[in-house]
């Protein structure tokens, strides 16, 4: 949590929080986690967790649990800025229930908004059909009316209601524009508990069926899974989000930011041949590296790092190797050094595996530049122009540099000490 709090990475507003988890196990065995959030383009953290000794469902539980509990810690209250006012009909869970209450307003806060209403939209078409639909639809054109409108909020009325932290957290605020339009919206939920969907700021996806189904009451929970069902159904009511199962295929970065870490020897890594069972000791990872890239780093690192592109001052350095001006080339490398290093160090950092790759590339330039100015030494011009090549790779690639050292990162890998395993690696992180 500090680590990840220490990134300090600013929500957008009326963008909601996605966190995808992952938890993997040898079953039972050490349990790893792959925790990865994002709100639109910008990479919130993107984490890996060894959690102990247990078994792959209560590694899939932990991931979930460890990934709010951090979402938590640093954005407390995400439902005063990221949750999108706007009523849909599909908010609307019970639109008969909700019409009756306007109808026949059983208190002063409901007699209140019904007289807000026009009165087509007091009485809901009895069957199901294309009549309720549009009446749905217009139901939730007015209450929008009244979400975009002035405070619905008064002491009185509400003393009977009881408000969830995320809405008094924000009416302690005394929010103005769209702090209101938010306030309103939540308000709304209070009141209408069992006829409005509360809006989740933060949508949480696992490719575990068996926890996605017990949190969701679907399946019974039982001895330790039971304790965590619990634990995050409490939780939900205090920090709202929803959890929803996708495939694995969907959930290739979490997935990716914990199997790395371990020999799975679950069961769906196990093949029968010939009547026997027999255990896939390493599956291979199937993110792409331009994948992780593009989701790990931050929009403002790349920008940063566009702008202080040094492939220019490399191709200079090749320049003048083959020009037979090996002094000025030298003295070109050494600057392409010291610049580099200034660059990467001062890079905006937003997660562990971006801090690691920047000391990364650091530790190998401070040894590929002294290789090169060997070379030029030599008047070894196609050993200046290979190194030169590692080291930016071409024009459209910019992020070449980047993608071995995720995969470093990822592993923990140091290239001067491992770079046996690091150049062992193929295509795929």
């Amino acid at each position: 949590m500090a680590r990840v709090k220490g990134y300090n990475v600013p929500l957008k507003e009326g963008e909601p929080i996605k966190l995808y988890v992952d938890g993997l196990c040898e079953n039972p065995g050490a349990m790893h986690v792959g925790l990865y959030a994002r709100q639109e383009d910008q990479c919130l953290f993107a984490e890996h967790m060894s959690v102990g000794h247990g078994t792959c469902n209560e590694a899939e539980y932990l991931a979930l649990k460890f990934g709010l509990l951090i979402l938590q810690e640093i954005y407390p209250q995400p439902g005063a800025l990221v949750i999108t006012p706007t009523v849909s009909a599909a908010d609307i869970k019970n639109v008969t229930s909700l019409a009756a209450k306007f109808q026949k307003p059983a208190d002063a806060l409901s007699d209140r908004i019904s007289r807000k209403l026009s009165a087509s939209m007091k009485q809901a078409p009895v069957d199901a059909g294309p009549e309720l639909v549009a009446f749905q639809a217009s139901l939730a054109a007015e209450l929008n009316r009244i979400v975009y409108g002035p405070s619905i909020y008064d002491v009185q009325g509400f003393s009977g209601i009881i408000l969830r932290p995320a809405t008094q957290h924000l009416l302690d605020q005394n929010p103005r524009d769209m702090g209101l339009v938010r306030l309103n919206r939540l308000l709304l939920e209070d009141i209408y508990t069992t006829e409005i969907v509360p809006k989740a700021p933060v949508q949480s996806f696992s490719d575990s069926q068996l926890v996605t189904k017990q949190v969701a009451g679907l399946w019974h929970a039982k001895d330790k899974m039971q304790s965590y069902c619990v634990f995050l159904r409490k939780m939900r009511k205090s920090y709202l989000f929803d959890l929803t199962k996708i495939s694995r295929a969907d959930n290739e970065i979490a997935d990716s930011l914990a199997q790395k870490y371990i020999l799975k020897n679950s069961g769906r890594c196990m093949s029968l041949d010939h009547g026997r069972f027999n255990v896939i000791k390493q599956v291979p990872p199937t993110v792409k590296r331009s994948d992780l890239f593009n989701a790990v780093v931050s929009k403002e690192t790349t920008e940063f790092l566009k702008q202080h592109n040094l492939r220019p001052k490399l191709l200079k350095v090749i320049q003048l190797a083959n020009d037979g001006q090996p002094d000025e080339a030298i003295e070109e490398a050494v600057e392409l050094e010291a610049e580099a290093r200034k660059i990467l160090e001062s890079a905006p950092k937003t997660n562990e595996m971006l801090s690691i790759w920047l000391r990364n590339t650091v530790d190998i330039i401070k040894k590929s530049v002294p290789l090169m100015i060997a070379a030029i030494q030599r008047g070894d011009g196609l050993d200046v122009e290979y190194i030169a090549e590692e080291l930016s790779r071409k024009e459209s690639s910019g992020s070449e540099m980047y993608e071995s050292q995720a995969e470093m990162a990822r592993n923990g890998i140091h290239p001067l000490q491992d770079a046996e395993q690091a150049d062992g690696e193929g295509e795929e992180i």
